[in-house]
């Protein structure tokens, strides 16, 4: 009884194998982190291009390698699923006249910039790393993507404490799902 199983490689992940003291090893790594998995040895590995085949040849156990099979084979997809899924802040900017932009990098440095105009007299400028993606729509929200969850919260909180929203008129980054009652302005 020959049984397989194919699991299609997702993303920019990259997957090798090694073998740990005769234990085989599944690696898979992103651009920023690396999981290891442990693979039974009665299970064949092969990987052709995008795609991982995980086989049980031993017939004499037919339905224990066919359990240790997709017990194998959910916890690798768990990891590649884990290690693919992109995180994203979104801000939005309210304010007359306050505006942002992306500046690309041109000189093969390892960071890009983001140029925003918040009502002071000058422009404020943040750097940030290759590995997050930010996305201006309407030039008053803005989108931050990152595969790394702490440089993300990091970057976002650095963009919103440049202009924290004002209590009164409500001037300021706002996160997408911020709620904050302002408060009334006093009155003579």
């Amino acid at each position: 009884m020959r049984v397989e199983k194919e699991i299609k490689i997702p993303g920019d992940l990259k997957v090798s194998v090694a073998y740990l003291e005769n234990q085989k090893c599944l690696i898979i790594e992103n651009k920023t982190d690396k999981k290891f998995v442990l693979v039974s040895n009665s299970l064949g590995l092969l990987k052709k291009q995008r795609t991982l085949v995980l086989k049980a040849t031993d017939s004499n156990k037919g339905i224990e390698n066919k359990l240790e099979l997709m017990r194998s084979a959910k916890s690798i997809e768990t990891e590649m699923n884990v290690l693919n899924k992109k995180y994203r802040k979104k801000l939005s900017l309210r304010g007359l006249g306050f505006r942002m932009r992306v500046l690309e990098n041109t000189e093969q440095l390892d960071y890009n910039v983001l140029e925003l105009k918040v009502g002071y007299s000058h422009l404020k400028l943040l750097r940030f790393s290759s590995d997050i993606k930010i996305k201006i729509v309407k030039k008053t929200r803005i989108i931050i993507e990152s595969l790394n969850k702490v440089k993300l919260g990091n970057f976002a909180k650095e963009v919103w404490s440049t202009r924290k929203p004002d209590a009164y008129k409500g001037k300021g980054f706002w996160f997408k799902y911020e709620k904050m009652k302002l408060k009334e302005i006093k009155k003579k």
